[in-house]
């Protein structure tokens, strides 16, 4: 069985393929996400060249684990919020396609959604790890039960995903993912993003735009948006180095943040990520997170060139289909995902059904 998975990263999607009957990787590819933005045909082509039996696509913010068969409009808008940036809009039109083709696709949860997220974390937050973070926790489980040779559900670490756009961080603890701070509330900047923002912050900006989004990180200190390679060559510069700072200790914040879950202390803290795979950058980060006296590790994987919520997501094809990796899956309680990511809004006047009925009248325009 081909076990297909999709990660629509901030720069580039990517595509991992795994032959499940022999645990081999038969296809890679990546594409850059403004490709991808002014074509979903383009995606869709190399999707056609797979010839997968079964997929993981692009899931967006999640959904509760959902086959392509059963996707509709509203399902749509809750996925993607609605959202109309030009990337939100391309995955919509792609979905679309995929199912014209009546594929075996699966679209799966985000961290916010699973079970195994405590209820009393969960109110007044949508982020707590879209759904592309689901699939670097199921690799990061792979990843460490191999790696200390135990059981899934004896397996206990943080996993922090350093991608190009935005940062988290998830915890996991007994092969159960029991927390997570997702991008946009994560304690710091991300190299695009800004992290959790001041209100007052947002206030004098006079509204919040979906562009916004993406604003504010490190990235921009340098003036233009450098590849990760080259910024980390400016380190010398004042400017540059503070703003590093600043990304690091929001690191060390998250980490320090999500001890407080753990009912006994994790016995490694995993990196994803693209910064974390530029030489310059990775030393940085191991060396500050020294001071939680947990071992540091960098999640392996088992592909050479596709990211590491790509190659999760194909894990989690294989196990959603009855694969090899079926019992990951039940670790996980993937199928165990209920509602939406705007379930645990408790706002005056904030009605869940009202908001995804307006986005889908957006969707429209």
């Amino acid at each position: 069985m081909k076990a297909l998975g999709i990660d629509p990263g901030t720069s580039s999607f990517d595509l991992c393929c795994l032959d499940d009957g022999v645990g081999v990787v038969v296809y890679e590819a990546s594409i850059p996400t403004s490709t991808v933005a002014k074509s979903p045909e383009s995606l869709l082509k190399l999707v056609d060249e797979v010839e997968a039996d079964v997929i993981v696509g692009p899931s967006a913010m999640g959904l509760p684990v959902t086959h392509l068969s059963e996707m509709t409009d509203l399902k749509l808008a809750q996925a993607t919020l609605g959202k109309n940036t030009e990337v939100d809009v391309a995955i919509r039109r792609f979905i679309k396609m995929l199912k014209n083709r009546n594929l075996n696709v699966f679209f799966i949860p985000s961290i916010i959604q699973l079970p195994t997220v405590p209820l009393h974390r969960k109110f007044n937050k949508v982020d707590m790890g879209t759904a592309d973070k689901t699939c670097v926790v199921a690799l990061a489980l792979l990843d460490f039960a191999k790696k200390h040779g135990v059981s899934y559900q004896d397996s206990t670490f943080l996993v922090l995903e350093l991608g190009f756009g935005f940062n988290a961080i998830m915890a996991v603890e007994n092969g159960r993912v029991v927390d997570g701070i997702g991008g946009t509330s994560f304690p710091g900047p991300g190299y695009l993003t800004v992290g959790a923002m001041d209100l007052e912050m947002i206030h004098m900006l006079g509204g919040f735009t979906e562009m916004k989004l993406g604003c504010g990180g490190i990235a921009y200190v340098a003036g233009n948006i450098l590849p990760p390679e080259e910024y980390a060559k400016l380190l010398t510069e004042k400017k540059i180095a503070t703003a590093w700072e600043s990304f690091v200790e929001g690191v060390v914040k998250a980490v320090a943040m999500e001890l407080t879950v753990f009912k006994k202390k994790p016995k490694e803290i995993l990196l994803s990520g693209r910064l974390t795979r530029v030489p310059e950058l990775y030393p940085k980060l191991e060396t500050a997170l020294r001071r939680f006296n947990i071992p540091v590790g960098k999640l392996k994987g088992y592909a050479r060139k596709s990211k590491e919520a790509a190659q999760g997501a194909a894990l989690i094809a294989s196990g959603l289909a009855g694969g090899t990796y079926a019992d990951l899956v039940e670790v996980l309680e993937l199928r165990g995902a209920k509602g939406t990511v705007l379930d645990y809004v408790c706002w005056p006047e904030f009605n869940v059904e009202k908001v995804i009925h307006r986005k889908m009248q957006v969707m429209k325009m």
